[in-house]
């Protein structure tokens, strides 16, 4: 018997369970459909910090700690050891090695890559319907370039920002209720540096409603009944994602592709990555082919 551990940091633990079988070279993409095609069976494990059991990874563990590339045994939780075959992390690849692997080498070219920018987000319920939007929206900056000197080279944001506005309820009417509007509000932010997010929040907040009110031609504020707010420091808490960053390391070199960490670890057998810090690439595109590639590693291993 197989066990496959796949690690969803601060989202689920799943578990799947199969006899062992001859698999067939041509698999499908969804984590979902390869299961069932081959008489897998799942069981999901929730992550809850609050009660007495938590599936929360500390670390991978071995006998002794010795993590060799002839044996690979599970990750540790708080509370106990879960022993597999198989270990995947969709973790940001350098809070895998940082937290899970803290005793091992660690590829050091690749974990100091420059990190991509990461966003602040405000998911808005907005009092009102607006023909002048569609399902996605992008008010662009005055200036695009000096927009990204100041996420990149400033670490702030820029006054004038580049605001994506996505409104699922244009397609999806029970999305928001009836004669309101849901808005996902997303503008490019630095990562998490020390910055005080708390003002810079407050200001991207200020110049992203008074664009819309100028574009527009209304008071927005008003119309605001229900907020949220993501920043780059609640995104690395609650992904793992190394400063809040969307895409793992920055795309800025021509190099930068060649350094993504591979979809597998050749000093740690049965050890694999995937998601948008590692091969290929960040986005969703290319995150669901690196958990297609992935799969294939495990299941050409198997």
């Amino acid at each position: 018997m197989k066990r496959i551990l796949v690690v969803l940091f601060l989202l689920i633990s799943l578990f799947i369970k199969a006899q062992d079988h001859s698999i067939g070279s041509s698999v499908g993409v969804s984590v979902f459909g390869i299961p069932v095609s081959l008489n897998y069976q799942f069981s999901f494990k929730s992550f809850n910090t609050k009660s007495k059991i938590t599936y929360f990874p500390v670390g991978l563990y071995a006998p002794n700690n010795s993590l060799t590339n002839d044996y690979f045994v599970g990750i540790k939780t708080k509370d106990d050891a879960h022993c597999a075959d198989y270990i995947v992390s969709n973790m940001d690849i350098f809070s895998t090695y940082k937290k899970l692997l803290k005793d091992q080498t660690h590829p050091e070219r690749t974990l100091k890559q420059e990190r991509s920018s990461s966003a602040i987000i405000f998911y808005w319920g907005i009092r009102g319907q607006f023909a002048e939007l569609d399902l996605h929206n992008i008010l662009f900056s005055g200036n695009y370039r000096e927009e990204f000197a100041q996420i990149f080279e400033q670490k702030s944001l820029f006054e004038d920002p580049t605001v994506y506005i996505n409104i699922t309820s244009k397609e999806l009417s029970t999305a928001a209720p009836k004669g309101r509007e849901n808005w996902f509000v997303m503008i490019n932010a630095p990562g998490d540096f020390g910055q005080d997010f708390n003002l810079l929040v407050a200001q991207a907040r200020k110049n992203i409603i008074d664009k819309v009110n100028r574009l527009l031609g209304i008071s927005l504020e008003p119309l605001i009944e229900v907020e949220d707010i993501l920043t780059p420091p609640l995104i690395e808490q609650r992904t793992g994602s190394y400063r809040g960053a969307l895409y793992g390391g920055a795309s800025n070199s021509k190099f930068a592709a060649f350094l993504r960490h591979p979809n597998f670890s050749g000093k740690i057998k049965g050890l694999y990555c995937c998601g948008g810090s590692v091969h290929p690439g960040g986005g969703i595109p290319l995150c669901l082919l690196s958990a297609k590639i992935t799969s294939e590693l495990i299941i050409s291993a198997a």
